[in-house]
């Protein structure tokens, strides 16, 4: 069945997807060292990670012609494949890097290049369609895996040193929700590099012709029901953000219809 890429691509778009994604069977297709082979032959056999895992080239990636991918809830150590050998070190598609940078930063980084059209990665006389899916603000939330120097300057103890100034909910347990400061240190500094890509958009000349939606898969029980977490049948874990920027010189057409 296709999906939102197959049908961009079809009507002329220049398909891209940046980030998380875990949409494919995980299989042991992997070396020891995370490269992927494509079978559990040797030196295949071994899960490259318990959850997420690299989508290969062909159909499994949706008409996506430019892929970069980001593996693995460690923030700032993510496991990179790409079709772009320039973005991952000369690696292969399908060869394991890792940058050793917080991911969302990473990320923004190599959008920007490919929106700037660095080492004409993509054609200038089509529109594109892109996919970014960030891993933060998603656990764990811990020092090793939140932009600090965000928490530091927004949510440190000596700005916030009560923790019930952040959880507002009133269903709440605060003891439960120690985590707080690094959830939205981390939640602000993915702001900070959507931002920067917004930024680059607009001084490209393409903000005003460019509609924007921003959404997340779930959200976070972070104390409510004295729960944290997702997977949770309750508003606090269902209910996600949408934020839509709808520029004026994309007018919305009357009378849509859409078949399926």
């Amino acid at each position: 069945m296709p999906i939102i890429t197959d049908l961009f691509y079809k009507a002329g778009y220049k398909t891209s997807y940046f980030g998380k994604c875990h949409w494919t069977k995980n299989e042991p297709f992997f070396d020891r060292k995370g490269n992927y082979d494509g079978t559990t032959e040797a030196p295949g056999g071994h899960y490259m990670n318990k959850y997420d895992t690299y989508i290969p080239s062909g159909k499994a990636r949706h008409s996506i012609e430019y892929f970069y991918q980001s593996v693995r809830d460690v923030h700032f150590d993510p496991r990179i494949y790409s079709c772009d050998t320039a973005a991952v070190g000369d690696k292969k598609d399908g060869e394991l890097h890792r940058p050793k940078i917080f991911s969302p930063k990473n990320e923004a980084e190599k959008i920007i290049a490919y929106l700037k059209n660095d080492n004409d990665i993509r054609s200038k006389d089509k529109p594109f369609f892109m996919m970014w899916s960030i891993n933060p603000p998603h656990n764990p939330w811990k020092d090793a895996n939140t932009d600090m120097n965000t928490l530091k300057k927004f949510y440190g103890t000596d700005r916030i040193p009560e923790i019930d100034s952040l959880i507002v909910r009133e269903n709440a347990e605060v003891a439960i929700a120690s985590y707080a400061h690094h959830y939205f240190a981390n939640v602000s500094s993915v702001d900070k590099y959507i931002g920067q890509v917004l930024k680059v958009l607009e001084e490209l000349g393409k903000l005003k012709n460019t509609i924007v939606l921003l959404s997340s898969d779930h959200g976070e029980m972070m104390g409510s029901h004295c729960l944290t977490g997702k997977n949770i049948f309750e508003p606090e874990s269902l209910a996600v953000p949408f934020i839509v920027h709808w520029p004026k010189k994309n007018k919305r057409r009357e009378n849509y219809r859409c078949s399926f």
